[in-house]
C-alpha cells in the first residue's frame, strides 16, 4: 500500500531474510533518513505486553511517526518509548477501525 503510493519502504526482520534488513543493521543515518516506522509483529501484544522491536529508541524524536498494529493494549511499550522521545504515534486501533469500517462496507454493498 505504502509504495504504491510512492513511499520508499525498507523492511526489518529479527532474523536476516532476503530484501530485509535485520534490527541491528540498521544505523544513525537510516534513523535520520526514516520519517514512518510500523510494528507489523505482535510483540508487546496482551499478554507479554513488555515485548517490543529492538531498534534504538534513542535516535527517535519529533520528526518521527510510530504506527502500531497491535491494539490490546492500547498504548503498547514501543508506542510508550516513542512518545516519551516526542515522536507522533497511531494506535493499533486505527488499523482495527478502518478494517472494521471496510468489512461493513463489503457487507453492505448491493453488489454482493
Amino acid at each position: 500500500m505504502l509504495t504504491a503510493e510512492g513511499v520508499n519502504v525498507n523492511f526489518v526482520s529479527r532474523t536476516k531474510k532476503q530484501g530485509m534488513f535485520t534490527y541491528s543493521e540498521l544505523d544513525d543515518e537510516m534513523y535520520k533518513k526514516t520519517d514512518l516506522i510500523v510494528n507489523t509483529t505482535p510483540l508487546g501484544m496482551y499478554p507479554e505486553i513488555s515485548g517490543k522491536p529492538e531498534i534504538n529508541y534513542n535516535l527517535l524524536g519529533q520528526n518521527h511517526i510510530l504506527f502500531d498494529l497491535v491494539y490490546n493494549p492500547e498504548l503498547t511499550t514501543f508506542l510508550n518509548l516513542g512518545m516519551a522521545k516526542g515522536c507522533t504515534i497511531i494506535t493499533g486501533l486505527k488499523m482495527l477501525y478502518t478494517q472494521a469500517e471496510k468489512s461493513w462496507e463489503i457487507w453492505n454493498d448491493d453488489k454482493f
